[in-house]
């Protein structure tokens, strides 16, 4: 059968020709144009990595390439590695690439990394591009310079009417407390649109705003608007994991943190909002590793600050806490959330008259704020300045009327200025609003028993068994009341049942015991005590129980071998060591009281505790000059 091929003839010169062709093919290199543009079709079509990768490969061709580090920056921008990004800026200008160009790209790097001040360097006063003024207003804003940057956004809207950037600026004054004008800051926004349909910072900031409105339907629309217009914005894909985390939709954020990841596992943004995930689910450390990646990196990023205090407080790690939300605080004075934290965090820390001071200057402008108003209360009871704590207390729960918290805390203070009737009548309407409260509850039956009310008091108690039946505390409380009505056989009964809810609640075995030596029965206390350690053999309140049993006896031997266990079982726990030392001082072996002593000096030589017990010690021994330094 013949083919159906059509016959080409070829000179074996041709065929030469050809392959020569062919070899030269296989051995060049694609232009520095040709892989440039390839990085622009990648980058359209949202393949970021492949893009970043080409330009990679560009620079590594051609060093010397100013467009493609220019390119390369801006992709590291999209994608958050903004150190990446100014690097590869700051190469492109030195390269020779116009800074008219690459200033706006630099300048928005360092402000993603909060270095207002070294954005303002870069970029003057005097400077008439409106993308680089609108930069500089934003540094400013960043600095709380609001007065002068909302005359860099006026000034650029007068010469460039509807520049996106200066009316990005605006909404983001508008803002700013104390106006907080949240429909503003929108109509801004949205006017900035009308003219500019196509800005992404724009569709961004309008996602923003219809979150802080609970709007978050439209507000998901905003972000993925953003998206569609320029995919390879991995910020847009942080936004909406933002939105997720505020919305409790934890998987929805965690898959979309792990969209931006495969693109920019080093974009900062995407770490400090994995740490805010992390937050949110009750991870601490792991909130705490992530934010130390950002803040070694960018120091100056103020929102990891503000994140890292609230996740330190949570750790209780309240000197670094403390660190954080200063220098938040440092470039916003006042801002009231980090505010009430360090407030929160000084209070914590045992220094009630620096937390007053936090907050005290911002109570006036701030008399509808709960949380600040409760705050500023009990630092006025701790500072026993009971009519101020009371003034607080009253205005919060005025605003809270069914927060029982606030009531107790109104009572307590009323209970401070010996007011005990009006702080009945707060705990009883707190206890009547929420009944399961056993905090109200203590504090209204120790009240009815300060004006010896006994019967009230032993029917608040039984009110209180009612609803906690389990509670062990509830059950030795009513024992106690029942004491004071001279009924110790109830009591008794109260103090067993509290045991049955929990056989090793100390409070109702202490109690237990007290009545035993009353009926002359110390042996019945002893075998309660040592049942209950037997459930528990490392218990060191239960072996500090049987020692003070034990001395009462006049059994200084076995207190001696109770105290010795505990010390034995339990040697880092200060109060046990200085127990026994105290055991030994008071006897015959001073010189074993201050071996111990001296060696807990040697682990804790702050601790005035352990110097105060020592000091007599070594007087007594002849250690003078020792005991003076002590």
């Amino acid at each position: 059968m013949p083919s159906l091929r059509p016959k080409m003839r070829l000179s074996s010169g041709t065929v030469a020709i050809a392959l020569l062709a062919m070899l030269a093919g296989c051995g060049s290199k694609p232009s520095n144009e040709h892989l440039l543009a390839d990085a622009r079709q990648l980058e359209a079509r949202g393949e970021t990595k492949s893009a970043i990768i080409e330009l990679k490969n560009l620079i590594q061709q051609a060093p010397a390439d100013a467009a493609a580090r220019l390119a390369l920056g801006r992709l590291y921008l999209d994608t958050g590695d903004v150190l990446s990004a100014e690097k590869e800026m700051r190469r492109a200008m030195e390269l020779g690439k116009n800074r008219a160009e690459v200033m706006p790209w630099l300048g928005k790097s360092l402000l993603l990394q909060g270095r207002f001040d070294d954005m303002l360097a870069e970029i003057q006063a005097d400077d008439q591009q409106p993308r680089l003024m609108a930069l500089r207003g934003h540094a400013l804003l960043g600095l709380n310079r609001q007065d002068e940057a909302a005359a860099v956004f006026a000034h650029i809207l007068v010469r460039h009417p509807g520049q996106p950037a200066a009316l990005i600026g605006q909404a983001r004054i508008a803002l700013q407390p104390p106006q907080r004008d949240t429909a503003r800051a929108l109509a801004l926004t949205e006017r900035a649109l009308a003219q500019f349909p196509d800005d992404v910072d724009a569709w961004r900031l309008k996602g923003d705003l219809l979150r802080l409105k609970n709007r978050n339907s439209p507000a998901l629309a905003a972000y993925r608007k953003a998206l569609a217009l320029h995919p390879a914005l991995v910020q847009a894909h942080v936004d909406i994991a933002s939105l997720h985390i505020q919305s409790g939709q934890f998987d929805q954020a965690r898959a979309e943190l792990a969209i931006a990841r495969r693109v920019a596992p080093n974009s900062l943004m995407l770490i400090y909002t994995q740490a805010l995930l992390d937050f949110r689910q009750g991870k601490l450390t792991a909130a705490r590793d992530q934010l130390q990646l950002v803040l070694r990196a960018a120091p100056e990023h103020l929102p990891s600050h503000l994140l890292m205090g609230v996740v330190m407080r949570g750790l209780g790690s309240y000197p670094q806490a403390e660190q954080h939300l200063r220098k938040f605080l440092e470039a916003n004075p006042g801002q009231p959330y980090a505010s009430k934290l360090l407030a929160s965090v000084l209070m914590h820390s045992g220094d009630s008259a620096q937390a007053l001071a936090v907050i005290a200057p911002m109570l006036a402008q701030h008399q509808d704020d709960v949380e600040m108003l409760s705050l500023a209360g009990e630092l006025y009871m701790r500072q026993r300045r009971f009519d101020l704590a009371a003034a607080q207390f009253e205005r919060a729960s005025t605003l809270a009327p069914q927060t029982t918290m606030l009531r107790t805390a109104l009572a307590m203070s009323q209970l401070g200025l010996g007011d005990t009737g009006r702080a009945i009548a707060q705990l009883e309407a707190a206890v009547d609003a929420d009944q399961t409260s056993s905090r109200t509850g203590v504090l209204l039956v120790l009240a009815q028993l300060r004006q010896r009310d006994y019967a009230k008091a032993l029917e608040s108690v039984r009110r209180m068994e009612a609803h906690q039946a389990d509670n062990p505390m509830v059950h030795n409380l009513k024992g106690g009341v029942l004491l004071m009505n001279r009924d110790p056989a109830a009591a008794r009964l109260s103090f067993e049942r509290a045991l049955k809810a929990d056989p090793l609640f100390l409070p109702a075995l202490d109690n237990l015991t007290q009545l035993d030596l009353n009926d002359r029965q110390p042996e019945a206390a002893r075998a309660r005590l040592e049942a209950a350690l037997k459930k528990d053999p490392r218990n060191l309140d239960l072996m500090v129980a049987l020692a003070n049993l034990a001395l009462t006896r006049g059994q200084a031997p076995v207190a001696q071998a109770w105290l010795e266990r505990a010390v034995q079982d339990h040697p880092d726990d200060v109060d046990a060591s200085l127990r026994l030392a105290a055991f030994y001082g008071s006897g015959k072996a001073a010189p074993k009281a201050l071996l111990l002593l001296e060696k807990l000096a040697a682990t804790h030589p702050a601790d005035g505790r352990v110097l105060s017990q020592l000091a007599p010690l070594q007087e007594r021994g002849g250690k003078r000059d020792e005991a003076l330094d002590n």
